[in-house]
């Protein structure tokens, strides 16, 4: 099991790396990268705890508004961002919130 973890680790760790090297050699924005880190960390890591409606209907509306913004005003690299937040945040849940 402690051999799965670490392969896990090195693998999110070389996706994670991959896609900020991708984004760097794409001249993609850093601040976009940001925004769209920031705005998806914390509901990809209690993804698990998000049972009320609210929460769901908060975290939609914020992807539809979200998709909406970027498409309209050409905001691509906020998706790098949120992938990275989504591939962080539900390693950190699996491995640190349901596992205890």
């Amino acid at each position: 099991m402690k051999n799965n973890n670490l392969l896990i680790g090195v693998v999110l760790s070389v996706t994670v790396c991959g896609l900020i090297i991708f984004s760097i050699e794409k001249n993609y924005s850093f601040i976009q990268i940001m925004i769209g880190f920031l705005i998806y960390i914390l509901p990809s890591i209690f993804i698990t705890s998000l049972q009320s409606k609210l929460t769901v209907f908060l975290l939609s509306s914020t992807t539809i508004m979200l998709g909406f913004i970027s498409y309209k005003y050409q905001f691509y690299e906020v998706w790098v961002g949120v992938l990275e937040a989504i591939i962080i945040g539900r390693a950190i849940n699996f491995y640190k919130i349901i596992n205890k």
